[in-house]
């Protein structure tokens, strides 16, 4: 291995010198070298991240040492130079002439007891720097993703329901009793014209407290499954539906109906009362009002930007999903404060008389067709 070695070296010095000489330009070669080497201490402890300089009247040359004390330095010049080595800010070696041709390979030893002492307490506090370092990057780097949670009404508290309340862009005489309808405890919801003078709109919370140790959220996706379409003269059309953050808080109310009756005639309307304490169209819950009847989405009520679903046959649609994850991160991190969500449809000011989808409620009775908020996350292990 030695002989080896020896004949690489000098394979690399011939390599050198003819350069040398075939360069016009003074000393200044056309191919860059390296000048390499190794600093270390008289018991072969690597010393790292120390300074190796070299300069000469036409070039300064700079390298640090790796982790095993080496350095490789590339240069132009084929003249010689003067080299210094610092560590800490303290000079630890210097040497008045190397260069490429004569010194191409430098493996500095410091035999210093003073000196190798002073180094040895530096190199312990580095290395525990740099442990440290190297725990920080792996706590940031050791995952696991694509863990997910469904939250439905079996494991989280859920508030919905819908308000509706008159259209004006049509006025009817005798539509306002709607306004202050309470609609909670229902197994479904929906959000659309009920008739040619009316519109409801639905509002939904999920308790996120379960989520308190997921520090960011992949993916989120609010999802509501259909329970069927009130169907007017087979009037269909493809809708969407737009979700809206609520910057206010609401309350569901209670009417305690019997949520196992899905006979769509057996609902009727009921004013809101201290008692029932609910959202409607004017309130937010008893005697506390929304700033425009009907939750307005101009970033009093609820935020002006919301999130869409995608364009849908009703006749076809199973479930409606709506990307939210930027919403769920806020919520999250504790930048907006989590009232829910406003959900319209997107064609809602239509007067036609259009056939819509009832969709299931917390209420259902079956928690299989409950609403659900499908999140995706990563946690550190």
């Amino acid at each position: 291995m030695k002989k080896f070695t020896l004949f690489l070296l000098l394979i690399s010095a011939i390599t050198i010198s003819c350069s040398s000489d075939d360069n016009p330009n003074s000393g200044i070669s056309t191919n860059p070298n390296f000048m390499k080497g190794s600093i270390k201490l008289a018991d072969e402890t690597p010393v790292a991240g120390a300074l190796v300089a070299l300069t000469n009247s036409s070039e300064i040359a700079e390298g640090i040492t790796d982790s095993i004390g080496e350095f490789s330095i590339q240069v132009v010049s084929t003249q010689a130079y003067a080299m210094e080595v610092t560590y800490a800010d303290s000079i630890i070696y210097s040497k008045d002439t190397v260069s490429t041709e004569t010194t191409p390979n430098i493996e500095v030893i410091i035999t210093d007891e003073k000196l190798i002492e002073y180094i040895d307490s530096l190199l312990a506090k580095d290395s525990i720097t740099r442990l440290d370092d190297s725990l920080s990057t792996i706590e940031d780097t050791l995952v696991t993703l694509n863990k997910s949670i469904t939250l439905n009404s079996e494991n989280c508290e859920i508030a919905d329901t819908y308000i509706t309340m008159t259209d004006d862009t049509i006025p009817v005489p005798g539509t306002s009793q709607y306004e202050n309808n309470v609609f909670a405890d229902r197994y479904y919801f929906f959000m659309g014209s009920y008739d040619q003078w009316s519109r409801s709109r639905g509002l939904i919370q999920f308790n996120l407290d379960s989520l308190e140790n997921i520090e960011t959220i992949d993916s989120a996706f609010f999802v509501l499954k259909k329970a069927d379409v009130i169907d007017k003269d087979s009037n269909y059309m493809d809708i969407s539906f737009t979700a809206y953050p609520l910057l206010k808080s609401w309350k569901e109310g209670s009417l305690e109906l019997d949520d196992s009756i899905t006979d769509f005639s057996y609902y009727t309307n009921t004013e809101n009362t201290p008692e029932i304490d609910g959202v409607t169209s004017t309130d937010r819950y008893w005697d506390t009002p929304w700033g425009t009847i009907g939750v307005g989405t101009d970033g009093d009520d609820a935020e002006a930007v919301g999130f869409t679903s995608a364009t849908v046959d009703i006749t076809e649609m199973e479930t409606l999903k709506i990307d939210i994850t930027e919403v769920a991160n806020r919520w999250l991190n504790g930048d907006l404060e989590n009232n829910g969500l406003l959900l319209v449809n997107d064609n809602e000011f239509n007067s036609t008389y259009y056939s819509y989808p009832l969709f299931y409620s917390a209420d259902a009775v079956d928690a299989e067709n409950s609403p659900e908020l499908i999140i995706h996350y990563s946690v550190k292990e």
